[in-house]
């Protein structure tokens, strides 16, 4: 498996790119070289399912991109892997005679001083009634962990709508092969964003595991996991991989990985 290959299978997982380009950097391989490659690929169109349908939703109530990737930016994103999410601008070119421009501006004023309090007034209404929404993020940045040793990761809640305070039942789940061996439940109030540290203290065996986290309100459920590897004592961790079983080395690319 080549290198761009490998690092594909990390976007489809779900991983972001500062967590790809750490993980890597692990392995002896340069920051720029895996920026650029991660970039190379966003520009086609790569990008995770569950970070596409996540920008979809958000565009679909609304929010502009400017917005939206003003505020993931700030939850760590970069703006090239969430530029797959949107459509790409299109340049379209329109020739209008001298004349019609003369036409077009005396109708656009007439409308403008028509219309302006109509337009003000529809204005003043964006924004309410909007359901109350929630959006939630589990992130964690110890995607191995020892064996016996808590998981930890960080929890943010987001209201997309409310501007009321409400509460939140938080459900966490540890989950291997399909079956649940943890699960932990408490309650948060959230107003518009809260972001908290939580810590499951499970005694997991070696093996690979799906920490899932349900945030139920009213109105609905918002879901978010991730996986993490549990390491035994001597056991050198391995890279992450798509499915159960699935061996895969981490590719060595002349030119990109230091020589020890």
């Amino acid at each position: 498996m080549d290198f761009a290959s490998y690092i594909v299978q990390l976007i489809q997982q779900g991983y972001r790119e500062t967590q790809i380009v750490e993980y890597l950097k692990r392995y002896g391989y340069k920051e720029h070289d895996v920026r650029k490659e991660l970039h190379q690929l966003y520009e086609q169109g790569y990008q995770a399912a569950s970070l596409h349908s996540y920008l979809q939703n958000l565009i679909g109530q609304g929010y502009d991109e400017h917005q939206i990737v003003s505020y993931l930016v700030g939850q760590g994103y970069t703006k090239e892997e969430l530029a797959p999410g949107f459509p790409k601008p299109q340049k379209h070119e329109v020739h209008i005679a001298t004349g019609s421009v003369v036409k077009i501006a005396i109708m656009l004023l007439a409308v403008v001083i028509v219309g302006g309090g109509l337009f003000w007034g529809i204005s003043s209404l964006g924004g309410e009634g909007k359901d109350t929404r929630l959006d939630l993020k589990t992130e964690t940045r110890y995607q191995e962990i020892s064996s016996g040793e808590a998981v930890r990761f960080q929890t943010e809640l987001f209201s997309l709508g409310s501007q009321e305070r409400f509460d939140v039942v938080l459900t966490y789940q540890v989950i291997r092969s399909g079956e649940v061996v943890y699960e932990q439940e408490e309650t948060r109030a959230v107003e518009t964003s809260t972001r908290f540290d939580t810590s499951l203290p499970t005694d997991l065996g070696p093996g690979r595991y799906s920490v899932k986290t349900t945030a139920s309100y009213p109105g609905g459920e918002a879901k978010s996991s991730f996986q993490i590897v549990v390491v035994g004592e001597g056991e050198v961790p391995a890279p992450p991989v798509v499915d159960e079983g699935d061996e895969i080395d981490v590719p060595i690319i002349p030119g990109v990985k230091d020589d020890d």
